[in-house]
């Protein structure tokens, strides 16, 4: 469960990492400001450009119908863009990401400096939590005042089958899309990764793990909790199913990795432990998933 006393601490926290170390945005969304600054590229505001073919994903109040009917071919309307992110950032809230006090505390202020951070840069944010079949769009005042918690320790009061439903999640088109989840579902990359890439989107995945999880020292006779289900499993655990466990779970994000990499995102993978800061610049900045402010 998620307390409101979780959530403060961490927010603390991130809001605190946020002002010095951010999400590395788009070169032309390098100012802060949204409403008397245009930049190079294409967006909403009134200024027209030019025009352009329409793709699947676009806003169709900027099809050029007069065009359409000399041509009968569908083309958009460029404007100046207002130099402002668009972040759609999707929060896996399964049990697996707050069973363990270190990996809730990692997984909360993971969220909240994404949220932080997106302010900082003016982005425009969406802020989706999924758990299996739930989902929920958030509120800007939910977040503030921390009642999101409410409805998500409730969908966890019964089990939560299956990988969360990517796919049921209104993505904006050509947006930032942000998946923080600990990965920890047998849904395959592909199926998951093709729903967060439509209509022209970037990716970074953020991947909170225990180094209990990568590297267990698991030996002779264990209790195993499913943590999503709740069930019990008692089992005796040799070398080679240890071994087994670790070439398994290694194989797994190489997978992510892998697909990833394909769709042109960015993946890292977390620690719950050590200082949060220090974390973030280790493991972050290496991978460019980090902007130093």
């Amino acid at each position: 469960m998620i307390s409101r006393e979780d959530c403060l601490t961490s927010h603390a926290t991130a809001s605190a990492l946020a002002g010095s170390l951010q999400l590395p945005t788009p070169a032309q969304s390098a100012l802060k400001h949204t409403s008397d600054h245009f930049g190079q590229g294409s967006g909403s505001s009134l200024d027209f450009q030019d025009h352009r073919e329409y793709m699947l994903g676009d806003d169709t109040r900027h099809i050029d119908w007069n065009a359409y009917a000399r041509t009968g071919f569908y083309t958009m309307k460029q404007f100046h863009e207002e130099v402002r992110p668009i972040v759609d950032l999707i929060f896996d809230v399964s049990p697996s990401m707050f069973f363990d006090v270190e990996k809730k505390c990692r997984t909360l202020e993971l969220f909240y400096w994404i949220v932080e951070s997106s302010k900082q840069s003016a982005a425009s944010l969406h802020i989706h939590v999924v758990g299996g079949h739930h989902h929920q769009l958030l509120e800007a005042d939910a977040v503030q005042n921390h009642h999101w918690i409410q409805e998500v320790n409730e969908w966890q009061t019964t089990p939560i089958d299956g990988a969360p439903q990517l796919a049921a999640i209104p993505l904006r088109a050509k947006s930032n899309r942000i998946l923080l989840s600990d990965l920890l579902f047998s849904e395959d990359p592909k199926n998951c990764l093709r729903n967060l890439t439509h209509y022209h989107g970037s990716l970074l995945l953020f991947c909170p793990f225990l180094a209990s999880e990568a590297e267990p020292r698991w030996a002779g006779n264990v209790d195993f909790i499913d943590v999503e289900s709740g069930l019990r499993r008692a089992s005796h655990v040799d070398q080679k199913m240890l071994d087994g466990y670790l070439a398994s779970y290694a194989r797994h994000y190489a997978l992510w990795s892998d697909e990833c990499a394909r769709h042109g995102g960015k993946i890292v993978r977390v620690t719950a432990e050590g200082d949060f800061a220090e974390v973030m610049f280790r493991e972050c900045m290496a991978v460019g998933m980090l902007a130093q402010r």
